[in-house]
């Protein structure tokens, strides 16, 4: 991974690990909150869509991927900001077991349908991720 993808990873983990304790200082309901999250998510896209968006693209397969895939981003926001939304519930345990099941996800889900390689430093990776979800959310 070169610095500029590195860096673009750190961003993005820092925003994302960031969202949610926003969110959670808001009060809202775990629907509304998701719902004015995807919202703000969206407004914050239009800048970046001038010349990229056109019917021949809204009517291709492309599209209909990302629709399935917006879809499955919005069942597991609405899982989420569920999560979030429970003050009893450590944010940092939920952050941390559902970051490692979205590594196990990509993981096994880019060797499946990428043919991405399966290796032992992934392996070892993913064991030390587990392990670190073990010591980082037990009691």
């Amino acid at each position: 991974m070169d610095m500029r993808a590195l860096t673009f990873c750190i961003l993005a983990g820092i925003f994302f690990g960031g969202w949610p304790l926003a969110m959670r200082a808001s009060g809202f309901n775990p629907f509304a909150a998701g719902f004015v999250l995807n919202l703000g998510s969206a407004l914050i896209f239009l800048p970046f869509l001038k010349g990229k968006i056109n019917p021949v693209t809204l009517l291709s397969m492309g599209a209909i991927f990302a629709l399935a895939a917006s879809a499955l981003n919005g069942v597991g926001h609405i899982a989420f900001q569920t999560l979030v939304a429970q003050r009893e519930i450590e944010i940092s345990r939920v952050n941390t077991v559902l970051v490692m099941v979205v590594v196990l996800t990509t993981t096994v889900g880019g060797r499946i349908f990428y043919g991405e390689p399966f290796t032992w430093k992934k392996i070892l990776g993913l064991v030390a991720a587990l392990t670190a979800v073990k010591l980082l959310t037990g009691k």
